[in-house]
């Protein structure tokens, strides 16, 4: 009976020791990621812009934790230009519609 709990506490010893040194932060499995860029890229026409929403919809989380950083960067440096939100060039309909 001795050996039995011995060999118990030994095989669970040995099951959680590897995860004492991992590291918290990755506990992601990319489909946060995938939310995010998904949103945050919608309204960007750029080519990379909409292949970056798409890889957010698509919701593959090895994927979007893979182009996570290059998306975010190329949306957020685009945010503004060409969306709905922008300010329309003079004469020209916004958003709501009406002539500026």
């Amino acid at each position: 009976m001795k050996k039995l709990t011995l060999l118990t506490l030994l095989g669970i010893a040995l099951v959680l020791a590897p995860a004492c040194g991992e590291d918290p932060e990755v506990t992601s499995d990319g489909t946060a990621e995938c939310d995010e860029i998904g949103e945050l890229c919608h309204p960007v026409m750029t080519t990379l812009g909409q292949e970056c929403h798409d890889i957010g919809h698509d919701r593959v989380g090895s994927v979007c934790l893979d182009r996570y950083q290059e998306c975010k960067t190329h949306c957020e440096s685009m945010a503004g230009e060409g969306g709905a939100g922008g300010t329309p060039a003079q004469g020209t309909a916004g958003a709501g519609g009406a002539a500026q």
